[in-house]
């Protein structure tokens, strides 16, 4: 690529000076732009992706696009149309860091328009200079609540208790669901401040938006925590919104600084007569009466009259909307600016590794599938990032746990990337337990505020199935018993020596826990304790106990990675995505054809989500887990699948260590590297 690129020199000089040619047309600078009401985290590669349409936008490739506004330099004016939005209140926070970078630009003024929606609309319109609404917009109040679920009582009429064993003080309130008849003051008291804090940060926002005096303030404040909905005179007597404007007059109003009338008198003179009344739309009473020649004459003079007006405000319009510029030609024209033909190198490359999901253990050989973490995949990627040519390694966790043993499993193989490039873990919209497990591994940490974290603690959960059986003549019978089997039988309760050995194991696995965290936090294990013992935080509150680095976004973390790598401000960089989202004909057939003989699939068809995510536990009998249940709270965090894994712990990976075959680096195939998904940083 090197020696091509000398060799096409001169044609690369001809480019760039047609660039520069193109870029001398005055470029407009004003920007009509639609969010998003939701994202993804993956980007489709293969053949038939070509074949499907975009349906969602990347998330990371929004934030560079609002970074590339930023750095555009003559954007002047910025205008959001905002749809009543579903993405997760992180997002949410992160597009609203990004604007207020676009607000601390010199001479840039955001307008935000809606007609309607939600908490999160206004959220995003509370960094705009001018916020618009509908007439007859509504919005929901969505603050972050808890609507707990009990079903202890309902499982004893089936003859099934639920068991569980935990180390940590909080760590079992996720399962109370499953075995209490009402929430124990402990996960009640944890529950009602993170629930207080993640408020205390929505409604702290909102009543500092931009422009807002102190007497509109408390108005907006008494409006979100009073209301359940509330319409657009609601927000316009609070001061939120400045004006209510109709849809289809927005670009009207904001061009010309009125709604622009001319257009409805013309339609009532042309339809004056027809008995019709041209506001309501109901038949008026009128008199047949011809008009005579004079008004006739009067008539056709004012019709005229509007005409010449109607025709000067679209002069004036059209001479306005010369200075719009759409996303694309924005995306273009930096580009060309950014043309080098003097540049023989490809732009240092960055890597995107995205673990979502619940942790498994998976099996080796198998793909990395996104929505769930596979620890054997993913650990294949991790090693081949070792010797990649990526500089650095971000790491997108959103994660409620899962697996002890396959969070050991990345956690070791994380640190030993760490080690050897700077590794970022960035933390989606929940990241307790497990999630946290694997974050601790990376160099820095950074945690939006309105984002759910903790949950350091270990947790054990068996079925009693005893009564359901006698009460259905169901027998067991164990032909060769086993000292301990008790732990992964689901036929009566376990002995007291094997609570005994169970109990000790989850100590051992918190201990790991906690030296894991001080480790990778690098923080005595009292500041940790305090932390710990499984209670959730808020992204504010963790970081204030210094188990975060910070809540930067991450364009800004990119940015601090330039400094610190001694970039210049101006290098773009190469983000290639892992694992790839392949859109082959057996996924589809996968997606579209779902097993018959998925036991969760009979038996959970009908029942709600959350249900069905219970009744997965029973899956879990015998095996450590490092969860939190999301579940618990709505409207706080996007959807995460609390799948869990179909076999009981083991140590056998850690057998596999110490015998040197875990420490054999293992090449990932990627043969193939400019297939892979990508996104170009400014």
């Amino acid at each position: 690529m090197f020696l091509i690129r000398i060799v096409l020199f001169p044609l690369r000089l001809l480019l760039a000076g047609w660039y520069r040619l193109r870029n001398i047309r005055r470029p407009g600078n004003v920007l009509f732009h639609q969010v998003p009401d939701q994202f993804t985290m993956l980007r489709p590669s293969g053949l038939l992706s070509m074949l499907i349409p975009r349906q969602e936008y990347h998330f990371y490739d929004y934030l560079a696009l609002i970074e590339l506004i930023r750095k555009s330099g003559y954007i002047r004016k910025l205008v959001l149309f905002v749809p009543p939005m579903q993405a997760g209140w992180n997002q949410i926070e992160q597009i609203g860091r990004g604007l207020q970078s676009l607000r601390e630009s010199k001479g840039m003024e955001i307008i935000a328009c809606c007609d309607g929606g939600n908490l999160k609309t206004l959220y995003i319109m509370s960094f705009a200079d001018r916020r618009l609404g509908a007439s007859e917009g509504s919005f929901y109040n969505n603050l972050p609540g808890a609507d707990s679920y009990f079903f202890k009582n309902a499982l004893a009429r089936v003859g099934i208790a639920v068991e569980t064993y935990s180390a940590g003080k909080f760590k079992a309130q996720g399962f109370e669901m499953l075995t209490r008849s009402n929430s124990s003051p402990a996960g009640r008291q944890n529950q009602k401040q993170l629930i207080q804090d993640l408020r205390g940060i929505i409604e702290d926002r909102l009543q500092n938006a931009v422009g807002l005096d102190e007497q509109h303030r408390k108005q907006v404040v008494q409006l979100i925590r009073k209301r359940l909905t509330f319409d657009m005179r609601d927000l316009v007597r609070s001061g939120y919104v400045h004006a209510q404007v109709s849809p289809e007059r927005f670009r009207d109003f904001l061009f010309l600084g009125k709604e622009s009338e001319t257009a409805s008198e013309v339609r009532h003179f042309l339809y004056r007569n027809d008995g019709i009344d041209a506001e309501s739309g109901e038949l008026a009473e009128t008199k047949s009466t011809e008009p005579t020649p004079a008004e006739v004459k009067a008539q056709m003079r004012a019709f005229r009259r509007q005409q010449i007006q109607f025709k000067r405000e679209l002069k004036a319009e059209a001479r306005l909307t010369r200075n719009l510029i759409n996303e694309r030609q924005l995306a273009k024209r930096y580009q060309r600016s950014r043309y080098n033909p003097f540049r023989f190198r490809n732009d240092p490359m960055l890597a995107l590794v995205n673990l979502e999901g619940p942790i498994t253990m998976g099996r080796p050989g198998d793909d990395a599938r996104p929505q769930v973490i596979t620890a054997y995949p993913y650990r294949d990627i991790l090693r081949a990032l070792r010797d990649s040519s990526e500089e650095a390694v971000f790491l997108n966790i959103n994660s409620p746990g899962g697996s002890a043993d396959a969070s050991e499993l990345l956690f070791e193989a994380i640190y030993a990337l760490s080690r050897i490039k700077p590794v970022y873990a960035l933390v989606g919209g929940v990241c307790a337990s497990g999630g946290y497990y694997l974050a601790c591994a990376a160099n820095r940490i950074y945690v939006p505020e309105l984002s759910i974290n903790g949950s350091i603690g270990v947790i054990r959960i068996r079925p009693n199935l005893k009564k359901m059986y006698d009460q259905w003549g169901i027998k067991k019978e164990v032909l060769f018993p086993q000292p301990e089997r008790d732990l992964l039988s689901e036929a009566g309760p376990i002995s007291a020596a094997s609570q005994k050995r169970m109990r000790a194991e989850l100590a051992d696995a918190y201990r790991l826990f906690l030296k894991r965290v001080c480790r990778g936090r690098e923080l005595d294990q009292r500041v940790v304790h305090k932390m710990a013992e499984g209670q959730v935080w808020s992204g504010r509150r963790f970081r204030t106990g210094q188990m975060a680095d910070g809540h930067e976004t991450f364009i800004q973390v990119i940015d601090e990675y330039r400094r610190n790598a001694g970039h210049p401000d101006s290098k773009q960089f190469r983000l290639n995505l892992y694992p790839e989202s392949k859109t082959d004909v057996r996924t589809l057939l996968g997606e579209r054809m779902p097993s018959p003989f998925s036991m969760m699939r009979v038996l959970g068809a009908d029942l709600p989500r959350q249900v069905q995510d219970c009744l997965r536990v029973f899956a879990d009998a015998g095996q450590k887990r490092l969860f939190y249940n999301p579940y618990l709270l709505h409207a706080t965090i996007g959807s995460v699948t609390a799948h869990s894994e179909q076999s009981v712990s083991n140590n056998n990976h850690k057998r596999a260590q110490r015998s040197g075959i875990g420490r054999t680096r293992f090449l990932h195939a990627r043969s193939n590297r400019q297939s892979l998904p990508s996104i170009i940083l400014p």
